[in-house]
């Protein structure tokens, strides 16, 4: 017996995925749900795209570097669900920031589930 998926997606931080799988459904940054950072994430898949929580992103939301580029502020502060802590302590350095940015945004991800459940 066949089942029909209600959604199926697949993310990825703004980059040459864009060559293979061409244009995204929809782009979020993280701020746009309540998240304390800038990430531009491209979504793909059979989905609907949820409405932002937040319309303008918070001034103090980026810090400027003397190159001109800009980031998301203070990494450390991320906010981690109790049950990843000890999945994200055992990495260090580069693997540990990778870590911390894979995370979904709780905001994101509440608000897709509501949108497409």
């Amino acid at each position: 017996m066949q089942h029909k998926l209600k959604f199926w997606t697949m993310e990825n931080l703004r980059g040459l995925l864009r060559r293979f799988l061409g244009i995204p459904n929809f782009t979020f940054e993280q701020w746009q749900y309540g998240g304390n950072k800038r990430k531009a994430t491209d979504i793909w898949g059979y989905c609907k795209k949820p409405v932002p929580s937040v319309k303008a992103m918070p001034k103090n939301m980026t810090v400027k570097y003397p190159n001109g580029r800009a980031n998301a502020r203070d990494l450390a502060k991320i906010p981690c669900l109790p049950e990843y802590i000890d999945y994200i302590s055992q990495f260090h350095g580069d693997a540990k920031r990778a870590a911390l940015r894979a995370i979904t945004p709780p905001g994101f991800a509440k608000a897709f589930w509501r949108t497409n459940k």
